[in-house]
């Protein structure tokens, strides 16, 4: 189901096999008008896909790209804060609460501003202008510069969003997976007649799936592990890791991955070979970081 106007959802496009094909955040800016956002190498891969899937009645239309063609994120604890200084916009919690979507001016500048977070952490996600990225990245910066403000880039966005265990398209899902495996069902809505790869989920949901996603905490060594690191049980090998990494806010190093789903229940304690050597790995629920997503909805 789409989200209603000013909300935000995360989705899931499927392949006629019922595999997982990408993930989308969709915004619903008016009654008719959305924003989708993918991830961003695969951007010209899902457009064509959705070119490929739109009515033949002409009902919808697609266009790649806007004029608000770049994105910026604020995230942290005191970014409400921050960024209250360069908008007129209401940010209270009542107003722009998680998951929301407005249209509004930062810095003098026009921007869809999107209350979500791959990080685990109070935040905006802005769109806005190519034109105007360095003004309003500026602006930030000045008014951020007695609240601790820092820049962060691809590695810590990497190992922020592994402490809040969400999956990575390319890594943690793809086409060869179901969304059963993953453990991402919750977003299927079933009795939904018109979407692509239905029939196979059905299909799919009538016996177990194959794998299962869980999150690790490795124990000892200086080491990460690293996509495609085998686990065991015993002597067994049982599954493989699909992203890997340090959670420096939790101080722990993580994994991801999966298992066959015999094993789904089984006792906690695993073992990941890293760089040929094996490691304790325990089985925690996810996420590891703030698992109430208390800082989300702050």
């Amino acid at each position: 189901s789409l989200p209603k106007v000013g909300r935000v959802k995360l989705a899931y496009m499927l392949t006629p096999q019922g595999r997982i094909w990408s993930e989308a955040t969709v915004a619903r800016l008016e009654d008719k008008r959305y924003l989708l956002c993918g991830p961003t190498l695969a951007d010209r891969r899902d457009f064509d896909w959705l070119s490929g899937h739109l009515p033949a009645d002409g009902s919808v239309t697609l266009r790649m790209g806007s004029a608000r063609d770049a994105a910026l994120m604020v995230m942290g604890p005191a970014s409400r804060q921050l960024l209250s200084q360069l908008t007129d916009a209401d940010l209270s919690k009542e107003s722009a609460p998680w998951m929301s979507a407005a249209e509004i001016a930062v810095a003098g500048r026009p921007a869809t501003a999107l209350r979500v977070s791959y990080v685990g952490e109070l935040g905006w996600e802005f769109h806005l202008a190519s034109a105007d990225l360095a003004a309003v990245y500026g602006a930030i910066r000045e008014a951020g510069a007695d609240l601790g403000l820092a820049d962060f880039g691809s590695y810590a966005l990497n190992a922020m969003r592994l402490e809040k265990g969400y999956h990575a398209w390319g890594l943690d899902f793809g086409p060869e997976y179901t969304v059963f495996d993953a453990g991402l069902e919750a977003f299927v809505k079933f009795d939904n007649p018109g979407f692509v790869g239905r029939e196979a989920v059905l299909s799919q949901r009538e016996r177990d799936p194959d794998w299962s996603f869980h999150g690790f905490i490795v124990e000892g060594g200086d080491v990460d592990p690293l996509p495609s690191d085998p686990i065991f049980r015993g002597d067994e090998w049982v599954g493989y890791v699909t992203s890997g990494g340090t959670g420096f806010r939790i101080d722990q190093r993580l994994a991801l991955g999966y298992i066959k789903r015999s094993l789904a229940d089984a006792e906690p304690a695993f073992e990941i070979e890293i760089l040929g050597e094996r490691r304790t790995a325990l089985r925690v629920p996810r996420p590891f970081y703030d698992p109430e997503n208390e800082r989300l909805r702050g």
